[in-house]
């Protein structure tokens, strides 16, 4: 990771974004029947061999809560020496964590990412058609969140907007969740993904074209803002 900072450095680029820093967690269910079991990671031998440090004993099978604390100590000290590698290089550090505190998804203390010095940008993506929450409520919500943990540690408060399987007549959504978000002080507002995923079958939106007609009248809105 450190050689591909600084090849990208060598681009001139200006920064770089980790997005949705996560572990895997999924549900194992046998192939000819018996109990399902959740299996997470990471339970490399590396792992293993510093959760024991750590802990004091065998890293277990079940998702306890040292288990919980150890898998989000892990991304956190991962970002953080990312993140410090890029500013050595001049590059500026961007992180979007998912819009959830689930122990599942890794992170569940956000302010442990926020805290990171060399991190400049701090953001969430509360994608409501794809969690099925209202559109208010859930940006609303997460742009609190993300607004008061940036200015708490003096980041840029950044909120990224659906723009992929957006179902159709629903499009207007889009303009309600960057309304929400700027009226809670985000200022950086991001739309993933390009012309509504119109290139990408597994995520396209059922209308494209009329998904980027919303996003760019959102942003027209308050380009002069």
């Amino acid at each position: 990771m450190a050689t591909w900072i600084e090849l990208a450095a060598k681009t001139g680029a200006e920064g770089v974004f980790w997005d949705e820093p996560h572990l895997f967690f999924g549900e194992f269910t046998p192939l000819f029947g018996g109990k399902k079991r959740d299996i997470w990671g990471c339970t490399c031998t590396v792992c293993k061999d510093v959760f024991k440090q750590q802990y004091r004993y065998e890293m277990p099978v079940d998702f306890t809560d040292d288990v919980k604390d150890f898998r989000q100590t892990t991304i956190v000290n991962f970002l953080e020496y990312l993140a410090n590698e890029a500013s050595k290089k001049g590059l500026k550090n961007s992180v979007c964590l998912f819009p959830t505190t689930d122990p599942r998804y890794g992170i569940y203390a956000w302010e442990k990412v926020a805290m990171i010095k060399s991190l400049d940008v701090f953001g969430s993506d509360p994608y409501w058609y794809a969690y099925q929450q209202d559109v208010t409520e859930f940006v609303r919500h997460i742009s609190h969140e993300v607004y008061a943990l940036s200015k708490k540690y003096d980041k840029e408060p950044q909120i990224w907007i659906q723009g992929y399987r957006v179902p159709a007549r629903r499009e207007e959504e889009i303009v309600t969740a960057v309304d929400v978000a700027y009226d809670s002080g985000i200022r950086n507002i991001a739309t993933w993904s390009f012309e509504g995923a119109d290139c990408m079958t597994y995520v396209r939106s059922d209308r494209p074209d009329v998904v980027w007609q919303h996003v760019r009248s959102a942003y027209l809105k308050y380009k002069n803002k």
